[in-house]
């Protein structure tokens, strides 16, 4: 069967849409495979800053218990302070160990104030309704002794001589979120974490978004997760003029959400990737074959040119050669008569003056090689044909005469 480089150009275009249909519905795959193993990523990330921000919270809780165990024994408070710095020293991430009672503050790093009891309504970790035994987490604060972003874990405990006694461990919340820092969704995700109540954003890797409102965690969300929904996705929301998706968990004792997401970007990029690589390498190939067998058909035509005897015989083989390498309707050869100074074909169906050829070439040769149909001015190329676009090939033989 003799395979003919115009059938190669005329399937080469389906074929390539053949492929990019194939290839689009590899990447369609992909990219829900993509979005299933970003979405289990951005899980585990935000399950594992659960279990740490559990060991970190429960080591807290045990020295908030042996802090007051020392208390119910009737301690002296500078040596209870004391202990209370040898504690800060030993643990980066803690930043200071209160004690609140009677009116009195005692801290770390030689804080001592009196007569405070009218002020505390104003400071964040004071909660007046607290009952003995009972432990909680502060709301996001800047310390004032530290100015660091905080949080602090509080124990209310009823001391030897009777009187109540708010035990406070200070946690500098930059610092814990350094080993969170570590857990990234994809290439440019990361972990972040909201306070249920307020949406105030507790960490980041933005410092400096600390303390705002959160954008991707919604009012709507607060209700939902309040009705239950302790657990799910956040997706499309717009974060610095980017798409994004997180997702989210505030199933634990913090009283936070935690999550974890990237941009919708990092998705898209690995499923299509292989996608517009494969089409790429598909096409090149495609193009080196098609070339390749083209040439070879233009220098096998070319050679049986040069072979013919007559115009009648150039005109017959130089229509096989062209209607083999493209699709045309028809080819017409002609020749310039010195005599009569006229253009007439091969065959002597059309005839033009040198005067009326002159005068439809315009000075740009390239715009006057393709005539289009919308050209109706062109009267040459629409007495030839009509209905079609025509392009003009000049053939030039160079003669060179010795004496």
């Amino acid at each position: 069967m003799d395979i003919k480089p115009k059938h190669l150009i005329q399937t080469i275009i389906p074929l390539i849409v053949v492929v990019f249909l194939s290839l689009s519905y590899v990447g369609y795959s992909d990219l829900k495979v993509s979005r299933a193993v970003a979405y289990q990523q951005a899980k585990d990330n935000v399950s594992v800053a659960n279990e740490y921000l559990k060991i970190h919270f429960n080591s807290v809780e045990n020295h908030l218990y042996l802090l007051g165990q020392i208390l119910v024994r009737d301690v002296v408070i500078d040596e209870y302070i004391a202990m209370g710095d040898a504690l800060i020293a030993n643990q980066k991430k803690l930043s200071e160990v209160g004690l609140y009672s009677q009116g009195s503050y005692y801290g770390t790093h030689g804080i001592e104030v009196h007569n405070v009891a009218s002020k505390m309504e104003d400071r964040p970790w004071y909660n007046p309704n607290s009952k003995v035994g009972e432990s909680y987490i502060s709301p996001i604060y800047m310390s004032r002794t530290t100015d660091k972003w905080s949080v602090t874990v509080v124990k209310v405990i009823e001391m030897a001589n009777k009187q109540l006694a708010y035990i406070l461990l200070e946690t500098d919340v930059t610092e814990l979120y350094k080993q969170l820092a570590l857990l990234k969704t994809m290439k440019n995700g990361y972990v972040y974490v909201v306070d249920v109540n307020s949406r105030q954003i507790i960490m980041h890797p933005d410092h400096s978004r600390i303390g705002s409102l959160s954008v991707s965690v919604e009012p709507e969300l607060l209700q939902s997760i309040q009705e239950g929904e302790t657990q799910g996705a956040i997706d499309g929301y717009m974060y610095k003029m980017r798409w994004k998706f997180s997702v989210y968990d505030a199933d634990n004792a913090f009283g936070w959400i935690l999550l974890s997401g990237t941009i919708t970007q990092d998705i898209t990029s690995q499923a299509f990737n292989l996608g517009a690589v494969s089409i790429t390498l598909f096409c090149v190939i495609g193009i080196m074959v098609l070339i390749n067998l083209i040439s070879k058909r233009v220098h096998n035509n070319g050679r049986l040119l040069t072979e013919v005897d007559g115009l009648v015989a150039l005109d017959q083989r130089l229509n096989a050669m062209i209607k083999d390498l493209v699709p045309c309707e028809s080819v017409i050869l002609f020749t310039y008569n010195e005599d009569h100074h006229e253009y007439v074909d091969v065959h002597k169906r059309y005839t033009f003056s040198q005067e009326t050829v002159e005068r439809f070439f315009t000075l740009d040769k390239r715009q006057s090689m393709r005539v289009s149909v919308s050209n109706r001015n062109d009267l040459i190329a629409r007495h030839i044909s009509p209905t079609r676009a025509v392009f003009r090939v000049p053939l030039i033989i160079m003669s060179s005469y010795k004496a």
